[in-house]
């Protein structure tokens, strides 16, 4: 699978709908966690063997040194995914969404709003606030965090 650039990533969840947003974002939050784990591990191709799943992918990437903090955000991205998934008709609420953000460390939380607050300057939005937008609109912002912590993170490896 090709990197996208943040902005490349922010538009295709941007252009699809919510399952198609919740299932893209969360393949491509895997795919940067597989790349972190690659970076980790020396021989980490030999895992393949042992089709770990995105959990157990969480944990091992919290056990080699990524910071604690972003495991329940890192698991959020999968309970709405596994939502989607298990419960056809399943529609996003802001509870969902509240409750993602809600597993972000208070320090990653002020970023969110501060990344947000600059954004809407820059589109000359400045009344809209994070808590305003539609469900899809906080989730979208939340995934892009998440995978920038984790890019930030193989960067940083």
């Amino acid at each position: 699978m090709k990197e996208l650039t943040d902005s490349q990533f922010y538009e295709d969840l941007q252009n699809e709908d919510e399952l198609g947003a919740v299932i893209r974002g969360h393949l491509h939050i895997e795919h940067a966690l597989n790349e972190l784990l690659n970076k980790q591990i020396p021989h980490f191709a030999h895992l393949d063997k042992l089709k770990l799943d995105y959990e157990v992918k969480v944990a091992l990437t919290v056990a080699m040194g990524l910071n604690k903090n972003y495991e329940k955000p890192l698991k959020g991205i999968a309970l709405l995914r596994n939502k989607y998934a298990h419960r056809p008709g399943f529609v996003m609420t802001k509870s969902d969404t509240t409750n993602l953000y809600k597993s972000f460390a208070s320090e990653d939380k002020e970023i969110i709003q501060g990344a947000f607050s600059i954004t809407n300057k820059k589109h000359n939005k400045e009344k809209d606030k994070f808590n305003a937008l539609k469900p899809i609109g906080q989730f979208i912002l939340l995934a892009v965090t998440v995978r920038q912590i984790i890019i930030q993170a193989r960067a940083e490896w």
